[in-house]
Order: structure tokens, then sequence, then C-alpha cells
């Protein structure tokens, strides 16, 4: 006995019930939904189920059986199901005269019950589910006479029951285009054409650059043979993404968000990125969103008179889904494009024609998908789609805020989206199941929910590979005592043992006090050159590794010192006059200086990062690096819970020495910009989750909320001083706005 799926029509529940209960009462098991189900339950989960269950679907057939969306996309199931027609999968049974059979039912053995009495009609169905097999006797020699006891085939069959050979694998769909209701009926209804028998006005000659006009499927289907797959896969992605917002969003539930509209998306996302990415394996999640899409489909065979354009759209997206799944089949691509035609009112099908022509003129299929949808040969985006795309972001917003990942989605594409670190493969694979699969049915707030979490993760990583890391400079970074803090160089390193570094320490400490006593003590007028002075005399004295903690304001201070005596030598006008003998004592201070500091490791390293500065950062505006410098410094130090307050400190030292007119040179700008750096780099590290995984069992971490929180808060003064590079910092607003999202800001 046999699991018969029942597909009818509204129209035909009649005949359909009596088909399912004369099968129930001879021993078969019928399936028919709405024996099975309830309110509020899943209808196309339980078509899916137990469409996979059967061991035949029985088409009950009728001219408006053969019309219909439902029962069309029923068929196509069945016939995903046994390709070949070698299992007999799909039964037609014909209870009404059907004047226009549909291409896949016609080499089909089928059935016919009309005119049949019941009796007749029950025996004849039941014969027809029988497996064929030989005669039980021996049939008579057929070279004898006729005898009265010779029957004639069964009706509607070729006398043998075995079903007739399917169409080949290799071509899988209709050879005409599946009929839709008529155009007179749906004139207005929602823009939609009519039926790909008139032509659009304006058409160009269908000979024009070699490429016919799409509304004749069968001689485009004929032009897309002639091409790679990846060429019938970017048109059906392009066709099915140009009718989407045709669909008639304002009167879907919450119920229809889950079965049609996210099959919807479901199936024009993975055919958009089949067609971005050729090389990918897309086959299995382009025929699980097509099969989605077939159910969708189903779902609203209800007045289709009224919503002709809508049910093209639908079928726009099916068929470009089939596209993928069938390895660039050029009738499933062909198909698309008349329907995406139908839905637009034509306008589509010219946009087709001007990406035909450029796939003809030898533009890469890959480098077509990424351009803007509607090409401005044809005067871009139509009127009536701006309103539809409006409508679409309404409608989306009402039924769930959790769907502007769609619209978001959508408006890329509609704009174009050439590479980039922000819409890479993992972005357009993050809508679809080429990678992992989506919860698609659990519903559309768990799909889009879990779309949103691959776009954040996405972000992140996107925002942490592009931070710097810390290098050399005044300030780096750490958390010292649960609060942000300047690294301690203390311990670092020297490049000469500590008796030559003293024995070059002392001549030189000497010196500069004799100097600030003399020439320049307190109340001449050479008091830029004095404050250089006082400043080494008070940071070189003392512990080895105390002045190591200083090395970075030592070195500042010697390049100030620097910058000083170049200026008195160049002799401006605001600088007062200074004897020979004096501006040799400062020249001789300052060579012995440049000796010395340098067996400082960290400042000698960070010279030499100065010296090279690849994006001469050194360069950027004094005044904007200091004002931005003071303003961190001003709103660190409103918050001395998180930072601990030699951090500021710096920050004011270095904005003070950026801003002094005469000694801020390169090397101090250099300093300066690669400190904000630094604090951005840990700060960012830490709010992405990044960085230290172990602390002391005593220290309390800075968490990620605190240190976005933090970061957030300098946005601004960092935003100013990327404005003064002469590169600005390429990294800063995707990691500002990726914190942002994460934040709920």
């Amino acid at each position: 006995m046999a699991k018969v799926f029942i597909s009818y029509t509204g129209v035909d529940r009649a005949w359909a019930h009596w088909i399912g209960v004369t099968l129930r009462d001879n021993g078969h098991v019928p399936f028919v939904h709405e024996w099975e189900v309830g309110a509020g339950q899943n209808v196309p989960r339980w078509m899916e189920q137990r469409i996979r269950e059967a061991d035949h679907l029985l088409g009950v057939f009728s001219n408006a059986y053969a019309r219909g969306v439902y029962s069309n996309a029923e068929r196509w199931a069945a016939y995903w199901q046994d390709p070949e027609g070698r299992d007999g999968f799909l039964v037609p049974v014909e209870v009404e005269t059907v004047t226009d059979w549909p291409p896949l039912a016609r080499p089909l053995n089928r059935l016919s019950l009309v005119g049949k009495t019941e009796g007749e009609a029950e025996e004849a169905l039941l014969a027809f589910l029988e497996p064929p097999a030989p005669p039980a006797t021996r049939p008579p020699f057929p070279g004898a006479a006729p005898s009265a006891t010779s029957t004639a085939p069964a009706a509607g069959g070729n006398g043998s029951g075995t079903p007739s050979s399917f169409i080949d694998r290799s071509e899988p769909l209709p050879a005409a285009r599946p009929t839709l209701p008529s155009a007179e009926s749906s004139a207005g209804a929602s823009g939609g054409g009519g039926g790909g028998r008139s032509k659009p006005p304006g058409e160009v000659p269908s000979g024009a650059d070699e490429v016919p006009d799409p509304s004749d499927r069968d001689a485009f289907e004929a032009w897309l043979r002639s091409k790679p797959g990846s060429c019938s896969v970017v048109i059906a992605a392009r066709a099915a993404l140009r009718a989407l917002p045709f669909v008639r969003w304002r009167k879907l539930t919450e119920n229809d968000a889950a079965t049609i509209a996210l099959p919807i998306f479901r199936a024009t996302a993975v055919s958009r990125f089949a067609s971005v990415y050729t090389n990918h394996k897309t086959a299995n999640a382009a025929d699980n969103a097509a099969v989605d899409m077939s159910i969708a489909a189903e779902i609203t065979d209800i007045d289709l008179d009224a919503v002709r354009a809508e049910a093209a759209a639908k079928a726009a997206a099916r068929f470009a889904a089939y596209a993928v799944a069938r390895a660039g089949d050029a009738k499933a691509a062909a198909t698309a494009a008349v329907y995406a035609g139908d839905a637009t009112g034509f306008a589509a099908t010219a946009a087709t024609r001007a990406d035909a022509r450029q796939l003809s003129r030898g533009v890469p299929p890959a480098q077509l998908a990424r351009v803007p949808l509607w090409p401005t040969e044809t005067d871009g985006i139509p009127s009536a789609l701006t309103e539809r795309r409006n409508e679409l972001a309404a409608d989306l917003g009402r039924l769930g805020s959790h769907w502007r990942v769609w619209l978001n989605w959508y408006d890329e594409i509609l704009a174009g989206s050439p590479p980039s670190p922000e819409r890479s493969e993992a972005w357009d694979a993050a809508f679809t199941d080429v990678n992992e699969p989506l919860p698609w049915d659990d519903g559309p707030e768990a799909v889009n929910l879990a779309i949103q979490a691959r776009l954040d993760a996405l972000s992140v990583e996107e925002a942490s590979a592009e931070i710097p890391d810390q290098t050399a400079a005044p300030v780096r970074v750490e958390e010292r005592g649960g609060k942000v803090a300047s690294v301690r160089d203390r311990d670092s390193p020297l490049r000469a043992s500590e008796r030559d570094f003293e024995a070059w320490r002392e001549p030189v400490v000497e010196h500069i006090q004799e100097l600030a006593s003399g020439d320049f003590a307190e109340g001449t007028n050479h008091s830029r050159i004095r404050d250089r002075l006082v400043s080494l005399g008070r940071l070189l004295p003392g512990d080895i590794a105390d002045v190591k903690e200083r090395q970075f304001r030592i070195g500042y201070e010697i390049e100030r010192f620097e910058r000083l005596i170049a200026a008195y030598r160049s002799g401006g006008d605001d600088m007062p006059a200074m004897n020979a003998a004096s501006l040799e004592d400062l020249e001789a201070l300052r060579i012995a200086l440049s000796m010395g500091v340098d067996k400082l490791e960290r400042w000698g390293e960070f010279r030499r990062l100065a010296a090279a500065d690849p994006k001469r950062e050194g360069e950027a505006d004094r005044e904007a690096v200091g004002e931005a410098m003071d303003e961190m410094a001003a709103d660190m130090e409103r918050k001395p819970a998180y930072f601990d307050p030699e951090l500021p400190a710096s920050f004011r030292f270095l904005a003070e020495a950026v801003k002094d007119p005469l000694g801020a040179t390169k090397t101090i700008v250099y300093g300066a910009v690669k400190s904000v750096e630094n604090l951005f780099s840990f700060l960012g590290r830490r709010a992405l989750g990044l960085g230290r995984k172990v602390f002391d069992e005593a220290e309390k971490p800075i968490p990620k909320a605190v240190a976005a929180s933090l970061l957030l808060g300098l946005a601004d003064a960092a935003l100013k001083l990327s404005e003064a590079l002469p590169q600005g910092w390429a990294w800063l607003e995707p990691l500002l706005a990726s914190l942002a999202r994460s934040s709920g800001l």
C-alpha cells in the first residue's frame, strides 16, 4: 500500500476528499492537509514533511489546478523528487477536461476520471496506482483473429501502465513558460505586466548587440545557453532582486512573514551570493531555498488574478534559486527574467537586457553582480520601485525591528556593493546557508537575529583585524590596578652598561646646571632655553630606573632644546640676540645630549620609527593634535575610577610639547599621535573582548562594556585627530561603529 500526498486547489476540494477517502478505504495512506493541519500550525513544514514521506504525489487536475501557483509549486516539488519520471512519483489524475496540460505533466502517463461512474472511477483509480506487472495469464496470440474479449488501453494512458519517461535532467524546467492568470483581471493591481505577451514601451530591436529581448523566453534562453553558467546565475539573481519589492508587503501578517517573506529573502540571498562568488558550492543551499520558495508560492494561491505581480515576483525568486541549484540552468534564468518583467511592468526586462549586453561585452559575471541593480542606461531606479522600496521599509518595520537586517541588505544590493572589508564574502554568506545553516524552521525572528549576530561577529573581526598594535611611543597603555595606565619603563633595557651611562650623564648634568645658573639664569631674556635646561636638570639625575621611566620626557625635552638652538642660529624676528660663545656652549650640550639619550633603548627604538614615519604622521596639524589630546586628558581626568592620573598628565605634557611653536619637531608630533593610537589600541581590543585572558586573583579587570564606554567617550577627539593626519586612521570609524552597534547606541 502507498502513501499518497494529494495536491489540489480549493475548486476541486470535493474530488480530493473523495479520492482521499477511496484510497484510505482501500488500504492506502492519503495525506490531505485539511485533515491534518490544525489552527495555527505550520503548513509549509507539514507539506515538506509529507512530500518527503510520500510514495506518490497525486495531482487532482482541472483547468484551475493547471493554472494555480499553489499546485504548480507542489508539482515542482514532485518533479525534484523524481526528475526523470522513473519512479512515477507525480501521478496526474484528471477530474475535469484540461485544455492545456502543464509541460511537466504532458509526458506522464495519466488517468482521467472524466465521465466515469463512481464505481468505474474507484476501480480505475486503484488500478492506476498498482505497480506495472506482466499479465497473470498468457495473452492471446497476436496473429489470431481479434477476440471479443480484447481490451483497449486504459483511458488517459499508454495502455501499459508504465509512466512515460520524463524530460532529461539537463532540461529540468518547462518547455514553455508556466501560465499566469490573465492580464485583464490584474490590470493596475500592483504594476504587473501582461505575462510576456506584449512588449515593453520603446523596446530595442531584438538583434541589437546580439542580445534578444528577455521577454522572448525561448530566444533569451538560447542566448544564455551560449554563455557560461555563471552568466545565467547573475541574470536570474538580479532579475529576482529587482522584482522583490513588488510583493504585497502591506498585506503580510506575522504568520505570512514566516511562510512568504522569509522564503523570498532566502531564495534571493542565495542566488545573489552565487552570482558574486562563482566558485563557491551553493547548490544545496539554493535547492533548499527553492523548495522553501515553492511552498511560499503555494500559501498565497488565493484570488490569484488580483495578485499577478506578486506571484511573478515570487516565481522570479524561485527560478533564480533553481538556476543556482542546477548549476547555471539557462531555462531557469530565462524564466526568472520573464517573471521579473511581469512583476515590474517590464522595467526589469530592460534592465535585464542591459545586464546581458554587459556580459556580451565581456564584463565578468561576478563584476556585474556587484554593480547597482538598476543600470543608468535604463534611467536608473524606476519611480514605481522607489515607492515599493519605501513601502517595503515601512511594512518590514511593522513586522518587527529584526527585519531591518534584510532591508539594509537589500539597500546594499540596490546601490551596488563593490568588494570591501565591510562587504566581504563572509558578509554575503551571513544571509545564507552556504557556510552554516540558519534556523529557518524557528521563524523570522530567530533567523534575523542569527543573521545579525553573524554580522556583529564579522564587525568585531573586521574591526579587531584593523586595529594597529601598540608601538614604541611616549605613552604605551596597560591595565594596572584595575585602571587604564601608562606602561612602566623602569625595567626597560639600556643600550650601554650602567657605568657607561653614568659616565655620559654626570658631565652632562653638570654642564646643564652650570648654564642654568650662569648665562641662562632666571631673569635673563632667554626664558625658553632656561625652561628646557631646568627640565633636563630635573629629569636626568636620580636612580637609573627613574631615568628610564622618564626617558620619553627627557627625549622630548632634548628635541625641543635642539629646535630652539636651530631657531637661535637662524635668527628669527622673535628670537633674542645671543653671543657666539653662549651659542657654542649650547651646541656642545646639544651634541652631548644627542649622543647619550639613545642609550635609553625605548627612546632609541622610537626615534628610529619616527624617522621612518611611512604615513607622515609627524606632519599632522600640530594645533589639532594638541587640542585633541587636551580634550582626551580632560575626559580622563573626569573618570579617575578608570584612568590612572599619570595617563592624563602624560597627555597634557604631550599636548603642550606639540603646540610649542618653536620646539615641536616631527618626532614630537609623531610621538603624540602614536600615544593616542596606543590608547585606542588598548581600549579597542579590550572592548572587543581581545587581549589579556588571565588576571591576578585580586585584580578586577576592566569589563568589555566599560572599555567600550571609555573609548566612545574619547571618540570625538580621536576623530578630530584623525582628520588632522595626512592619511587618516582608516581603522577608527569601523571600530567606533562596531562598538556603537554592540552597545546599542
